[in-house]
């Protein structure tokens, strides 16, 4: 049995303190591994060991107000709005096989919705053109992988505010590619998305996913992990080889 948490808390930087805030939780025994579903406004999310001045227009995020915010796992910079769904899975097991597997669910659920999906390394395509992309990292003998599915994003403001990649030897660099939004290939609703994902996970795990809210203890690790790091501008915005972890 797992347990399944949807929030709607919006705020990029409360999101992403919460996905950390689970990972620990789980790596001490303190919660069961955990499904998470939730959405973000407007915001760019660089990568754990990425820099804001090589991945994103920092003046277009300015003009438009838009937050960058870090996580804490690897991979690329993206674009999260509304349109964009988010599913997590914090656990204690195989890193490689739960990274494989939580892949495979995406992609089980989308063929369930009509969908001939192709999986390509760290991100599921649709005609050549990427619809699904994952991160994930180990920390505290915990796997924390995310996924995310565009099921209705704005394409033209992602293109804006990501800039074209730029080569570095120090810092890891996104792989930009084409992308489509899941509602553009089949008539659904978000929540009947949200549902076939659920039932899919179920499927390919073999557990039963029981909805709960968050605790009184994943709400407090949250506050003090968005005071001591998801809020400040040191972590987000600058180098992430000199930012000094304070929790």
């Amino acid at each position: 049995m797992w347990r399944l948490i949807y929030t709607e808390l919006e705020n990029p930087y409360l999101n992403l303190a919460l996905e950390e805030a689970l990972a620990r939780r789980v790596s001490c025994n303190n919660a069961l591994p955990t499904i998470r579903i939730w959405r973000n406004q407007s915001s760019v999310i660089l990568g754990r060991f990425q820099h804001p001045l090589l991945e994103v227009d920092l003046e277009k995020c300015k003009k438009y107000n838009i937050p960058i915010v870090r996580r804490f796992t690897g991979g690329g910079t993206v674009y999260h709005d509304m349109g964009n769904i988010n599913i997590s899975l914090a656990i204690k097991s195989d890193f490689s096989y739960i990274k494989r597997k939580f892949i495979e669910a995406f992609a089980f659920g989308m063929q369930k919705l009509g969908l001939k999906p192709i999986i390509k390394d760290q991100r599921i395509e649709i005609d050549n053109k990427k619809i699904s992309g994952f991160a994930s990292a180990l920390k505290w003998h915990t796997c924390l992988v995310h996924g995310t599915i565009l099921f209705n994003t704005n394409l033209r403001m992602m293109e804006e505010l990501l800039i074209n990649p730029k080569s570095s030897l120090r810092y890891v660099r996104s792989n930009h590619t084409s992308v489509i939004n899941l509602s553009s290939k089949v008539k659904v609703s978000l929540e009947e998305v949200l549902q076939v994902m659920i039932l899919s996970i179920e499927s390919t795990f073999n557990e039963k996913l029981i909805e709960r809210e968050l605790d009184n203890e994943d709400q407090t690790l949250v506050k003090s992990l968005y005071e001591k790091k998801y809020s400040l501008p040191e972590w987000n915005l600058g180098d992430p080889f000199l930012f000094k972890e304070q929790i």
